[in-house]
C-alpha cells in the first residue's frame, strides 16, 4: 500500500516500546553469543565480569545506562526504519529498480494466469455440486485444489497492470482493489476519514494487526543486523538468514493477509457511517454503491461545485 495508507495509522501500528526493546535484547545477546561462540572461550565474559566488579557504584550504574540506552536506542532506531522497509517489501522501489520489478512482476503474472486457467476449469464442477450428475461431479483431490486456488486468486489484484513485483505486495493491493471493486471507493485516498469514523474497537482490531505487521519486518531487520556482524561473530549470518527466510517467506505474507483482511473488513462494515459522517446520500443498491463510492472519493480527493448530490440531514448531534 501507499505512504498515505500506512501514515493514517502509523500511531497505531506501532510496537510497544516493551516489544521492541526484547527484539533489540534478543539481537545484542545472539550477538554477544555468537562473538563468544567464535572465540570458543568464555574468558572475555569472565575478565568483563570482574572489570565491572572492580568499578564503584557509580561507575557501574552508569555501565548499566549505557546498555540500556544501546538496546533503547537501537530499538527506536529500527523501528523508524521498519515502515521504509516495508514499502520496498511490498515492492515500491526506486527507478534504477524498475527492470528487476517488472521481471518479477511478470512472474507473478504468468503464475496468475496459469492459475485462472486451472480454476475456469474446475469452478463449473465445483459450483455445480449437488446438482450434476456422479460423473461431473469433483473429486476430493480437486475439491481442495479449488481451495488452493481461491486463496491465491485472494491474494492477487484482480487485474494484470496492477500487481506487484512481491507477494506481499500483491496481498495488500489486492484487498485494496477489493475495496475499489466492490464500493467504487479508493481504500488509500478515503482511509484517513474512515479511520476517523471507527469505533475504538475496530481501531485497536486494526492496530493490532498493523503492529504484528511491523513487528515482522524489524524482525527481518535486526537478522540482517545480525548477518552484518559475521567478520566478527561467524555463527551470525547463518541464525541471521534463517531468522529472516522464515520471517519473508512464512511470517510476512500470513502478516500482510490479516492486515488486508482487516482493512477490507472495516470498509465492509464502516463504510456507511463514512457516508452519515459526511451527510452523502448512502447508496440505495450495489450497483449504486459503485457510482456512488466513486463520486465520495473524488469529492475528498479534488473537491466538486456540482449541485449534485444533495446532502442529506447530519445525524451527529452537537460537539
Amino acid at each position: 500500500m501507499t505512504g498515505a495508507f500506512h501514515s493514517a495509522v502509523a500511531g497505531r501500528l506501532a510496537a510497544s516500546w516493551a516489544q521492541l526493546s526484547v527484539q533489540a535484547l534478543a539481537f545484542w545477546l545472539t550477538a554477544g553469543a555468537t562473538w563468544l561462540a567464535g572465540r570458543r572461550s568464555l574468558a572475555p565474559l569472565r575478565d568483563a565480569a570482574k572489570a565491572l566488579d572492580h568499578q564503584t557504584p557509580v561507575a557501574q550504574g552508569g555501565i548499566l545506562l549505557a546498555g540500556l540506552l544501546t538496546v533503547g536506542g537501537s530499538a527506536l532506531l529500527v523501528q523508524q526504519a521498519a515502515r521504509p522497509v516495508l514499502r520496498v517489501l511490498e515492492g515500491y522501489w526506486p527507478r534504477w529498480g524498475w527492470p528487476v520489478r517488472r521481471l518479477l512482476t511478470a512472474r507473478h503474472v504468468r503464475r496468475a494466469e496459469r492459475d485462472k486457467a486451472r480454476w475456469q476449469v474446475l469452478h463449473p464442477r465445483v459450483v455445480t455440486v449437488g446438482s450434476a450428475g456422479p460423473a461431473s461431479r469433483p473429486t476430493p483431490r480437486e475439491l481442495e485444489e479449488y481451495g488452493r486456488l481461491e486463496r491465491r486468486r485472494r491474494s492477487r489484484p484482480s487485474a494484470a497492470e496492477w500487481f506487484m513485483p512481491t507477494k506481499a505486495g500483491n496481498i495488500l493491493r489486492a484487498a485494496e482493489r477489493r475495496v475499489r471493486d466492490k464500493y467504487g471507493l479508493d481504500a488509500v485516498a478515503l482511509w484517513p476519514p474512515l479511520w476517523q469514523v471507527l469505533p475504538d474497537h475496530a481501531r485497536q482490531d486494526v492496530g493490532r494487526a498493523g503492529a504484528e505487521l511491523e513487528r515482522t519486518v524489524t524482525a527481518m531487520i535486526w537478522a540482517v543486523l545480525l548477518c552484518v556482524l559475521s567478520p566478527w561473530a561467524p555463527l551470525a549470518a547463518p541464525i541471521g538468514i534463517v531468522v529472516c527466510a522464515a520471517a519473508l517467506f512464512g511470517g510476512l505474507p500470513v502478516r500482510a493477509r490479516f492486515f488486508a483482511e482487516m482493512i477490507e473488513t472495516m470498509f465492509d462494515l464502516h463504510r456507511p457511517a463514512l457516508y452519515r459522517q459526511l451527510r452523502w446520500p448512502l447508496p440505495r443498491d450495489p450497483r449504486d454503491e459503485q457510482t456512488a463510492g466513486r463520486q465520495l472519493t473524488s469529492y475528498l480527493w479534488r473537491g466538486s461545485d456540482r449541485a449534485e448530490p444533495v446532502f442529506t440531514e447530519s445525524e451527529a448531534g452537537p460537539s
